[in-house]
């Protein structure tokens, strides 16, 4: 637990020293909790509203040492890092459907924030869902950018950011 605490406080420095904290892309994104909102953000998945754990050990719970940190913006599901691991690896998980299943979308929280500034950077004017309609991102782009992605997260799900620039 002592480790947990040392790693959520490195977390918020990190937090603090990222720029981007939200990203709009079309009618997907990412939103990042600012450091004030991240005990409320527990609510629903560590904990009860009046504090009661809702972790446990089996597969399919909650694990304790995970750390709610954000949201992905189409479909609200969590985004979480491991306190258990010193580089705080980023995962995420459907919400809904009677088990966590994570899936690894960062190695680092250092590699899930320049994910999002490249991101946010191939996000611009592509904001809301119209503004991709009229400017939508070329073959060229993507496969530029899913390369990047890649090479800041080995060995971790790209699906989770693929999603978020990739049409049906």
């Amino acid at each position: 637990m002592q480790k947990w605490n040392v790693n959520r406080a490195r977390y918020v420095a990190l937090l603090k020293q990222i720029r981007v904290k939200e990203v709009s892309f079309g009618s997907g994104g990412v939103e990042l909790f600012n450091s004030r909102g991240l005990n409320r953000a527990q609510i629903g998945y560590a904990v009860t509203p009046d504090g009661k754990p809702l972790t446990g050990t089996r597969t399919g719970d909650w694990r304790e040492s995970w750390f709610v940190i954000g949201n992905e913006i189409l479909c609200g599901d969590p985004l979480f890092i491991e306190l258990n691991d010193e580089s705080l690896p980023v995962s995420t998980a459907s919400h809904g459907e009677g088990a966590w299943k994570p899936i690894r979308v960062a190695p680092s929280f250092t590699a899930f924030a320049q994910s999002l500034e490249k991101i946010a950077e191939a996000a611009r004017e592509r904001e809301y869902p119209d503004a991709l309609d009229r400017n939508p991102l070329t073959s060229r782009e993507k496969r530029t950018l899913l390369a990047e992605l890649r090479r800041l997260n080995p060995g971790c799900e790209l699906s989770f950011w693929s999603g978020m620039f990739e049409s049906d």
